[in-house]
């Protein structure tokens, strides 16, 4: 193998890489519309659930933020996945345990051993997936969504009842298409933009695939 190629190859590779970390997906109300579909949860619940534990306004869109965390009741928003996860392992050394987390606000205390890691329950695709087979099972036991609902956040009744109908009225307005059309608008955005990014990735590939073939032939 010539000298050059190494450089070559370790250019190739982290193009390849770097595209493959570009398609990772951070956006709960897509992942979550994923989920519902996978284990039959009616629609749109899981992702109104995901609206009611962390729905905020960013970037000039209301939408469930994957960078969100709950430590003793306070809401807390974080811009990147960095500082959120800079705060939570300073929260964690200081032995704080009533942490909700991510997407769907698991809670560390009570779900944080299901989890490899604390990397895994960060992260967003994670997250979801096993809030929704949390939630699955909790309807297969009592054989009720709205009792599902409501055990999904607490065993109180009364905050049980409160939160039924906080999630119900996010639930409304997401069957009515009241948060999702500015999300579709966005995720179509978001394809279009990946597809260039594809496309010059493409382009880069088969520049230097050319250019290995001319060294070795």
């Amino acid at each position: 193998m010539n000298f050059y190629s190494i450089p070559i190859i370790l250019i190739f590779n982290l193009i390849v890489l770097n595209n493959t970390n570009a398609q990772k997906l951070d956006d709960c109300y897509t992942i979550a519309s994923k989920v519902e579909k996978e284990f039959k949860i009616p629609n749109k619940l899981l992702s109104s659930i995901s609206f009611t534990e962390t729905g905020i306004t960013k970037n000039g869109i209301y939408q469930p933020w994957p960078w969100s965390l709950n430590v003793n009741g306070k809401s807390i928003f974080f811009d990147s996945k960095k500082e959120m996860t800079n705060y939570l392992d300073k929260a964690i050394y200081s032995n704080e345990q009533n942490i909700d987390i991510g997407c769907m606000q698991l809670n560390y205390r009570y779900h944080g051993r299901m989890f490899k890691n604390l990397k895994d329950m960060i992260d967003p695709e994670e997250n979801i997936y096993y809030a929704g087979r949390f939630l699955k099972k909790l309807f297969l036991k009592y054989k009720s969504w709205n009792l599902a609902i409501s055990r999904y956040h607490s065993s109180n009744p009364i905050r049980m009842k409160v939160y039924l109908k906080r999630v119900h009225e996010h639930w409304k307005k997401n069957r009515e298409g009241r948060y999702n059309q500015d999300l579709q608008d966005r995720q179509i955005l978001s394809q279009k933009e990946k597809s260039k990014v594809k496309s010059r990735t493409d382009l880069k590939i088969m520049y230097f695939k050319k250019i290995l073939q001319e060294e070795n032939s």
